[in-house]
């Protein structure tokens, strides 16, 4: 038997020519008459499922295969496999063997509306088998064609086909029963690789649906954060301004009281300008934040003298550290590029902020320590500058560190030790930093 099997596979194989792509194509429309049909695409099944267990071929080659012999000895123009899309709107043609390229469908897909998939679900509610003849979507020839549909718990999954294009084709219950054999042996192979496609798509879809929850909490969060930062915001903003408003009040009726008196006048003149200076920066802090979050502060490029800039915050730092009884030291290393472009206001704001806390959170008899460096950068043309301000000062929590650079932040020792501020100095030299790229 396997001998006559073999002489049948030569016949065919003889009546055959292969394309330049090395494809292989029947000439032969004359093999129904073959005794051993039967036997021949039995034992395409059995290799099938041999080569399936021992895994030595693609599925995709094995079934290519398979499908390459029934085309052959049932003298059709195409053998096919398809699947249906995850949401029912596509038809994907994952395999095919066909007799002429222009039937090459292979990885094809085809759109489908919502009733055209009702109507071919409903093609199958009778029998596995349902054969038809319609113009093919594939090619507008009109065509004879026999489907099987692979369903799983009600849900066609996908269907194995068979077209002749060429004759007003009626099947054979023969032909029916091979299709039938064919469709079952891959049917297991349609529904598992469609319920894999089912189940990536859901387990995608509860990723997006877990982030998105995991998003929406953190914004939860965060919101709560900002109302809590903004309550505890306005809580010290009323004190802080509270402060220099009752100085400028008690020492202008102060004046007022001794308004002969020259010197004493005077020195109330001088605590009511600090007071008005300190309110000034309260207010200035205020609408900094607000100009960069609505995105309204542009960076200007112009000349900037680095050594300059860095004497000038260091003269107008010293009074105030030696009015406070620290030590201030600064100090210049390896600046070998001094003149560059940059916003040196912005420059100057940022420093002088950092530099403002040394001085408002060191005690007295304590040390501030001021460089200003330069590293060589990774972009051509551009200068890395680097300044480092440390202090004796009282400090900060670990815990407070990761929220530094947050809106409306202090630490509790800060408060709690009576300075003044609104908790948004770090939060803008933070912006501004970003916006340079630092």
């Amino acid at each position: 038997e396997m001998h006559r099997i073999a002489e049948a596979l030569n016949m065919c194989f003889e009546q055959s020519f292969t394309d330049s792509s090395g494809r292989k194509y029947d000439t032969s429309r004359n093999i129904e008459n073959l005794e051993n049909k039967s036997a021949v695409l039995t034992r395409a099944l059995i290799q099938y499922q041999e080569a399936l267990a021992e895994k030595k071929i693609s599925e995709k080659e094995n079934i290519k295969k398979l499908l390459e012999t029934y085309r052959i000895f049932l003298n059709v123009d195409l053998v096919f496999v398809f699947e249906l899309s995850t949401d029912n709107s596509k038809v994907i043609y994952t395999n095919a063997s066909f007799s002429d390229k222009k039937y090459d469908v292979e990885d094809t897909e085809i759109s489908l509306s919502q009733t055209d998939f009702i109507r071919y679900k409903k093609l199958y509610e009778q029998q596995e088998i349902c054969t038809y003849r319609e113009i093919s979507p594939l090619n507008k020839e009109f065509s004879s064609i026999i489907h099987y549909g692979a369903f799983r718990n009600g849900q066609l999954d996908g269907s194995v086909g068979m077209v002749d294009f060429h004759n007003e084709r009626l099947w054979t219950d023969e032909e029916k029963g091979y299709l039938l054999h064919l469709g079952r042996t891959l049917h297991s192979h349609i529904t598992s690789s469609r319920l894999n496609k089912l189940i990536k798509k859901w387990e995608i879809q509860i990723s997006k649906e877990k982030a998105n929850a995991k998003l929406l909490n953190k914004a939860i969060i965060d919101a709560e954060n900002a109302n809590r930062a903004k309550t505890t915001f306005l809580f010290n903003m009323s004190h802080d301004i509270r402060t220099p408003m009752n100085a400028i009040k008690g020492y202008t009726e102060m004046a007022r009281h001794h308004i002969d008196e020259k010197e004493r006048v005077l020195d109330y003149l001088e605590k009511i300008q600090m007071a008005e200076q300190n309110l000034l920066d309260l207010i200035n802090e205020v609408l900094d934040m607000s100009r960069i979050e609505s995105g309204k502060v542009v960076l200007e490029h112009e000349p900037v003298n680095l050594i300059s800039m860095f004497k000038k915050m260091v003269t107008l730092t010293f009074p105030t550290a030696n009015e406070r009884g620290l030590q201030l030291n600064g100090k210049l290393t390896n600046l070998k590029n001094n003149l560059v472009y940059a916003d040196g206001t912005r420059i100057y704001q940022i420093i002088m902020n950092v530099l403002g806390n040394s001085l408002k959170y060191t005690a007295c008899g304590g040390y501030i320590s001021f460089e200003l460096s330069e590293e060589a950068s990774p972009k051509p043309g551009f200068g890395r500058y680097i300044f480092t301000v440390k202090d004796t000062g009282i400090g900060m929590s670990k815990e407070f560190l990761k929220h530094i650079f947050e809106e409306f932040s202090r630490e509790k020792s800060a408060t709690v030790s009576g300075v003044e501020g609104s908790g948004l100095g770090m939060s803008i030299v933070k912006r501004l930093v970003d916006m340079m790229q630092g």
